[in-house]
């Protein structure tokens, strides 16, 4: 369900006042808003007569639709917030609601700033002062907290996952998605490292590849040819196991995976409206050989993890943390499997001070869904930072 000005006059919340938090996922694909309490569970009882619980889609502003619009790719921020503000200014008013967490596809800096917003605005929109332009347009002054996706997985972290048995340290840890890119933040007691320009704690763009473990024709988003992403995320996965498949040295090598090897070779990684899902294909077909012991596709899952090991050695050694959690749809489809190469990467690299029972256990999956965590963390983030203190100020 899509929520609009007009339906959301209807929208009826269980709490109200500070137990209320909006929480907003802002990502390059969708958009959606939810109204959470301090467990970060959605609060709406109800909309036009129906029950909801797991909040609303919402339709805002993107580049694509700059001239469907009529606007440039100047204006879409300021637009966006206009959409947000005829939509949520009324319940604000309403329900006594001071707080609002939002999650944004793109670095973001601890000043608010949206630094790019590709996916969002277009590569031309660059430094946007958008928690501002929110809190003035909202009449929450000192109420909008925002930052990335693993900024929003990091919060909500810290406030469940110690319920786990047994429980993990969540002042200081690091979570990593890998997924179709590589994204991860670092939180350093209890405070998530952002550095001066809000990359901070980003692994995915750690120059760390070996010339061995490029790809052929493969670069990083931002442009890097020895980032971390550009050999391990789940995109990446796909490209080097067509890449690997088409060699005859690997077929010959691998004779007992040739249905395998096959498979992935009839599969079309050509640029066009399929791509996504032959990606998709691929990881899973190359998924369900590993958990099979299939040599070929543990080969491949091999090259592709080894980057990610050497990326948490590295930030151990430094930071001391101790504690990894992994999210995303590549290494949580992959599980264990995903967990056990990666510690024997580990274990063959070494980290001073750990004895080889600690690196046995280092990393955990954080098991729960992406639009869970999400939108449950960006909500936690407003309940944690926004001092209670603060007061609706309209202009």
């Amino acid at each position: 369900m899509e929520l609009t000005p007009q339906n959301a006059q209807t929208v009826e919340l269980s709490k109200s006042g500070d137990d209320v938090a909006i929480a907003i996922e802002h990502g390059g694909t969708r958009a959606r808003i939810d109204f959470v309490d301090r467990e970060g569970e959605s609060i709406i009882s109800a909309v036009e007569g129906r029950s909801v619980s797991e909040g609303f889609e919402i339709e805002l502003p993107n580049y694509q639709r700059v001239g469907e619009l009529g606007a440039r790719p100047a204006d879409l921020p300021q637009m966006t917030v206009n959409v947000l503000r005829d939509l949520l200014r009324p319940m604000i008013d309403e329900f006594g609601i001071r707080k609002l967490g939002y999650s944004i596809a793109g670095p973001v800096t601890e000043e608010g700033v949206v630094l790019k917003g590709a996916q969002l605005w277009g590569e031309t929109v660059t430094g946007v002062r958008y928690r501002d332009l929110l809190e003035e347009e909202l009449g929450l002054l000192g109420g909008v907290v925002l930052g990335n996706d693993m900024w929003a997985a990091a919060h909500d972290i810290m406030a469940h996952g110690g319920a786990w048995s047994p429980p993990f340290n969540v002042e200081s840890f690091c979570v990593i998605t890998v997924s179709s890119g590589v994204g991860s933040k670092v939180v350093l007691k209890g405070d998530i490292q952002l550095g001066v320009s809000g990359t901070g704690g980003e692994i995915g763009h750690m120059p760390i590849l070996h010339p061995d473990e490029m790809i052929p024709g493969r670069i990083c988003g931002c442009g890097g040819r020895y980032c971390l992403e550009a050999g391990s995320s789940g995109n990446a996965n796909a490209y080097r196991t067509k890449a690997e498949a088409e060699s005859p040295a690997v077929q010959a090598t691998f004779a007992a995976s040739a249905e395998l090897i096959g498979r992935i070779r009839r599969i079309d990684l050509s640029p066009g409206p399929d791509l996504a899902e032959c990606v998709r294909a691929i990881n899973q077909a190359v998924i369900e050989g590993g958990k099979q012991n299939d040599s070929f596709a543990l080969h491949v899952l091999d090259r592709t993890i080894r980057p990610i090991a050497r990326a948490v050695a590295a930030l151990e050694v430094q930071l001391n943390i101790e504690n990894f959690y992994f999210v995303g749809g590549f290494a949580l489809a992959l599980g264990e499997t995903f967990l056990r190469i990666l510690r024997g990467h580990i274990i063959e690299m070494g980290i001073i001070g750990r004895t080889r029972q600690q690196l046995e256990r280092i990393g955990r999956l954080y098991n729960e869904p992406e639009q869970k965590w999400g939108i449950r963390g960006v909500g936690m983030a407003a309940h944690r930072l926004v001092k209670t203190s603060v007061r609706g100020h309209h202009t």
